[in-house]
This record gives C-alpha cells, structure tokens and sequence, in this order.
C-alpha cells in the first residue's frame, strides 16, 4: 500500500495514513488533510512509533495481512494477547527478528472476567 504524511489543517498535527483513505476521513474529520509527501508501506516496516496516550513507549511497526486499504486508516493497532490475527501477525514479525531462537510465551495480564490479573507483578 501507499501512504503519506498529511498536515491536519486543524490541529496542525502531521499523521500517516494510506493514501486511498485520505478521501474517506476527510469525510469522517473536521479538517482538511493535505498529503505532504507518499512513501510504500514497505518504508514503515522495522522503525517504531509513540503512542498518543504513553509517550515514552517505542512501538514497531509490522506488516499484517489483515491491514487493508478498504476501511480505517491502513495502520492498526494490535494486541497479540487479545485476538488470534494478532497474536499471528505478532509472532511472525518476532520470528522475522530471531529467526534462530525460541519464541517466548506471550503475556496476557487480563483474567477470563476482563479483569487485570497478577501475572506482572
């Protein structure tokens, strides 16, 4: 897929979105978003990004087979604990960075209730 950066014309934020969605939130968001430049998705595999709500963590960013260009905004976010696609997609990408070594087990530190259980303490 194709994405760009786009100026929020609004908040004057920058955001990286799939290019053929551009339109579509445009319809969905108050404001213009100007494309400033396009890169191939390929560019965004293997560097990181900050999450809105906790700047200090790095996040990778891995391609998935159910990222699409249809709906959203071509990025998603996943949770390898909570939903077998992503525990899917979250276990290739870490086989692709230790192709030799063991995977390790994968924390789920919310209980069968949807509670947070004491598995991290």
């Amino acid at each position: 897929m194709e994405y760009s950066l786009v100026h929020d014309s609004i908040t004057s934020t920058l955001l990286i979105v799939c290019t053929d969605r551009i339109p579509a939130l445009e319809q969905i968001l108050p404001s213009t978003l100007t494309p400033l430049t396009t890169f191939s998705g390929q560019s965004l595999l293997s560097t990181t990004y900050k999450m809105p709500l906790s700047s200090s963590l790095d996040c990778p960013i891995f391609a998935a087979p159910y990222v699409t260009s249809v709906t959203g905004t071509g990025l998603v976010h996943t949770s390898p604990a909570h939903g077998i696609e992503d525990w899917m997609a979250w276990r290739s990408y870490q086989s692709s960075l230790h192709p030799n070594e063991p995977l390790a087990d994968t924390i789920c530190a919310v209980d069968g209730a949807g509670k947070f259980s004491d598995v991290l303490e």
